[in-house]
C-alpha cells in the first residue's frame, strides 16, 4: 500500500524517485504529528515537526537543482549550435562601399577607415574588425541603428582606425550586428599592406653627459640647411614611468607663442634631462635601467589647425642609468 502511494505522489508530480520518497516521509511524518498531538505528547510533537520541515526543504532543493540542471544543459546546448546567417530581406538593400586612408609614418602611422552607401538591410548596425600582420583579429568599435542618418554620417565621415607601425597587410573588415540568434556576416572588406616605415631620413638624435646635467638632442645633418619642423617633443620611457618635455609649453613659459600657436620652426632642439620633464625625480632617484628616447616634430597643416597637424616620427635614441646614478 505504501510503495503504491509513493508511485502516486511521483506520476502526480512528475517528481523523481528520490524526491517523491521524501514527499512521502514528509506526509508520513505528518501523519506522526497528529497521533503525537491526539497522544498529548508535545515534545514528540516538535520532533516530528522538525524532521517535516528538514525532509520539505531537503526535497526543494533536490527538486530546484534538477531543474537548474536541466536549464544549465539546454543553454548549454543552444550555445553549441552552430549559428547561421539571417536571411536577406529581398526588398532591402545589402551593399556597402569600405574606404581606408593611411596617415603619417613611423609609429604614428595610423588607418583610418570609413563605411559608405549603406544600405538599409545593414540597419541593426556595423562593427569593425581588424586582422594585424600578426594574425591578432582585434574589434574596433561598433555602429547601431544605421537607420538614424547621424549614425550614417558618423561611420561614413569619422569611421575610426588603428595605429599601423608594423609593416605587413592590415585586413579591415566590416561586419553586420545580428541578432544574438544569427552568424555575423561580412559586409565589406579591404586589404592593405604596408611597407616598412621608421623615423625621418637625415635625423639624428643623441645624448650627451655634462658636469652637472645631461642633454638630450636631436639635429638634422644638414644643419640649417635642413628643412625645419614645427618644434619637438621628447618622450622619455623610463623602467615603469614615461616623462615629456615639449617646445611649445617651454615657449609659452617664455612668452615666445601664444596659446593654440606652434612652437617655432627649428632644425635641432634639445632639452637636459631630468631637469626639463614633466614628474620626473630628481637625477639621484632615477631608477636604473635602460631609457628610450623618442622625438617627435609638428609639421603643420596649411590651415593651421592643431587637430589637422601631421605628427612626425623624427629621430629614436636610447642610453642607461646605472645603480650609481651615472647616466652613459
Amino acid at each position: 500500500m505504501f510503495e503504491r502511494l509513493g508511485e502516486s505522489i511521483k506520476r502526480a508530480f512528475g517528481l523523481d524517485s528520490l524526491v517523491a520518497n521524501l514527499v512521502f516521509l514528509a506526509l508520513t511524518s505528518f501523519l506522526a504529528i497528529a497521533l503525537h498531538a491526539i497522544a498529548g505528547i508535545p515534545v514528540a510533537y516538535l520532533i516530528a515537526g522538525g524532521v517535516v520541515l528538514f525532509l520539505l526543504l531537503v526535497a526543494g532543493w533536490l527538486q530546484y537543482t534538477k531543474a537548474h540542471l536541466k536549464w544549465m544543459n539546454r543553454k548549454r546546448a543552444e550555445a553549441q549550435a552552430p549559428l547561421v546567417p539571417e536571411p536577406h530581406d529581398p526588398l532591402k538593400d545589402y551593399s556597402a562601399r569600405a574606404e581606408h586612408e593611411v596617415r603619417w609614418q613611423g609609429r604614428f602611422r595610423h588607418i583610418r577607415a570609413t563605411l559608405h552607401d549603406v544600405g538599409n538591410g545593414w540597419d541593426r548596425g556595423v562593427r569593425l574588425e581588424v586582422e594585424f600582420p600578426s594574425g591578432e583579429v582585434r574589434n574596433i568599435h561598433e555602429w547601431q541603428d544605421l537607420s538614424v542618418r547621424a549614425m550614417q554620417r558618423e561611420v561614413a565621415e569619422k569611421g575610426d582606425g588603428v595605429e599601423a607601425e608594423p609593416a605587413g597587410p592590415y585586413i579591415l573588415r566590416w561586419r553586420s550586428v545580428p541578432l544574438p540568434q544569427y552568424l555575423s556576416e561580412i559586409v565589406a572588406e579591404e586589404t592593405i599592406p604596408l611597407d616598412p616605415t621608421g623615423p625621418l631620413e637625415d635625423w639624428v638624435a643623441e645624448h650627451q653627459g655634462l658636469e652637472a646635467r645631461f642633454v638630450l638632442r636631436v639635429r638634422h645633418i644638414n644643419g640649417e640647411r635642413g628643412s625645419p619642423l614645427q618644434g619637438f617633443r621628447c618622450n622619455v620611457i623610463a623602467p615603469g614611468d614615461e616623462f615629456m618635455a615639449d617646445d611649445r609649453d617651454r615657449e609659452l613659459k617664455m612668452g615666445i607663442i601664444q596659446f593654440g600657436e606652434f612652437p617655432t620652426p627649428k632644425t635641432q632642439g634639445q632639452f637636459f634631462f631630468p631637469n626639463e620633464f614633466e614628474d620626473a625625480p630628481e637625477r639621484r632617484d632615477l631608477r636604473d635601467g635602460e631609457y628610450t628616447v623618442f622625438w617627435t616634430g609638428w609639421r603643420p597643416d596649411p590651415s593651421g589647425d592643431w587637430l589637422e597637424s601631421e605628427w612626425v616620427d623624427v629621430a629614436r635614441d636610447t642610453f642607461k642609468v646605472l645603480r650609481n646614478g651615472q647616466i652613459i
